[in-house]
């Protein structure tokens, strides 16, 4: 065990880094795993192809992705109450890589 606590490391602070989402794939799939709701999901020197298509799994609706210099943003401002998980909740780019 490494001594932390991850439960902590997603809160945001003023000190300190924190963790604002986890990722994974799987084919040309890219899941964002997100600890808390935030209007937007930056991905960092990441460049979504085209046709690339983002969602919210467990949801139908589809989210707005926009390149904005190396970063890829992700809307989530679309979303209300009801729509997603209240907590941690998955983002799904399809045809992501």
């Amino acid at each position: 065990m490494a001594g932390y606590n991850i439960s902590e490391q997603v809160k945001p602070g003023k000190e300190n880094a924190y963790i604002e989402a986890f990722y994974t794939t799987k084919g040309k799939d890219l899941y964002c795993i997100v600890p808390a709701y935030r209007q937007y999901i930056k991905l960092r020197n990441f460049k979504a192809p085209s046709g690339a298509t983002a969602g919210i799994l467990g949801n139908s609706k589809s989210l707005g992705i926009k390149q904005t210099g190396n970063d890829c943003v992700i809307d989530l401002s679309s979303m209300k109450p009801g729509d997603m998980p209240s907590e941690l909740f998955v983002v799904k780019i399809k045809n992501g890589l």
